[in-house]
Order: C-alpha cells, then sequence, then structure tokens
C-alpha cells in the first residue's frame, strides 16, 4: 500500500471526524468506492494529462450531482492539486480501512473481471459475515484480466475462485498424476 495513500487517507478521516460530519461523509466514500468499479470513472483517475482545472470542473459536476459534503469535495480538490488522483482508489480504500478497525467491522476486496450485480454482492456479504461473525464491507475492485470467477481477500484470507485459478490447479494435478 503506498505510503502517501495512508497520510492521505489519514488526514481525509481526522478532518472528518473533526468536523463532526463522519457519516456523511462516509456515505460519500462508499459512492467513490463504487465509482471506482466504472472504467470511465478509473480512466479519469489515472489520465495524467487532463490539466487540473478540468478535472476540477468535472469533480465539482460530479460531486453537485451526487450531493457531496464540501469537505469531501474540498479533499478531491487537494488529492488533484497534490497530483494524488491516481491514488484515490487506494486513498478511499485506506480511509474505510481506518473507520471498519474502529466500527468491528472488515473490508472484503472482491476482484472480478465485471461489475457484479447487487444480487451477487448481496450474497457474497451474507456468506461473508455468517463465515467471520462481523459486520462485512464490499469492496468491488475490477481486473480485465480475470476471465471468470471472482477472488475475494479478506484480511489475510484469500479465497481464489478466479478461472486462472482453477486452471491452474487442473495443470497441476495433471502434472502430479
Amino acid at each position: 500500500m503506498s505510503l502517501a495513500a495512508k497520510r492521505y487517507a489519514s488526514a481525509f478521516y481526522d478532518v472528518a471526524i473533526a468536523a463532526d460530519a463522519w457519516e456523511k461523509i462516509l456515505k460519500d466514500i462508499k459512492q467513490l468506492s463504487q465509482w471506482g468499479t466504472h472504467a470511465e470513472f478509473s480512466r479519469f483517475c489515472g489520465n495524467v494529462l487532463l490539466p487540473a482545472d478540468l478535472k476540477h470542473k468535472i469533480v465539482l459536476e460530479l460531486s453537485t450531482a451526487a450531493k457531496f459534503h464540501p469537505l469531501t469535495q474540498s479533499f478531491l480538490y487537494v488529492v488533484i492539486d497534490h497530483y494524488r488522483l491516481p491514488l484515490l482508489q487506494l486513498i478511499i480504500t485506506e480511509v474505510l480501512k481506518m473507520h471498519f478497525e474502529k466500527s468491528n467491522c472488515l473490508i472484503a476486496d472482491i476482484t472480478s473481471g465485471y461489475h457484479l450485480s447487487d444480487e451477487i454482492v448481496s450474497g457474497l456479504d451474507q456468506m461473508l459475515t455468517e463465515r467471520f461473525k462481523k459486520k462485512i464491507f464490499i469492496n468491488q475492485k475490477l481486473n480485465p484480466g480475470v476471465i471468470g470467477g471472482v477472488c475475494i481477500r479478506v484480511g489475510s484470507y484469500l479465497y481464489d475462485a478466479t478461472l486462472k485459478h482453477q486452471l491452474t490447479q487442473l495443470s497441476n494435478n495433471l502434472k502430479e498424476a
């Protein structure tokens, strides 16, 4: 994990708590996390060629439409101004980790090759909640290299149900036979 992402996350979390705006900002963060699963938003964040003033306009439009708290909007401007927008998803993940550590919750990073339906996410949430006996926050990640299946990481627990992993296991089993 990026040290810069941890520092930005810590600063944002501390400011949100100090301003007594954490509950509203948490909703904003969850929305940003969901946006991160969309290819267009990911390309926007990773595009270093877009000028900062254009990024400010786009963020203003998006944050106004989403009714973000002014602190969230200001934070996004700081991230843009310091050329850290490509780290936005890492920063969001770190902010959520801080929150869930204090709330006795767990984050489940679910990686797939496509955006999972709400029904699938709900089923995974229920399964993981039963398995870990804690509240689970699902953090979806897209990886075009994942052709089929999902990879789930909760803390040090890793469940790899991707097609690639299953084929690798099959290949290893055939070599041993």
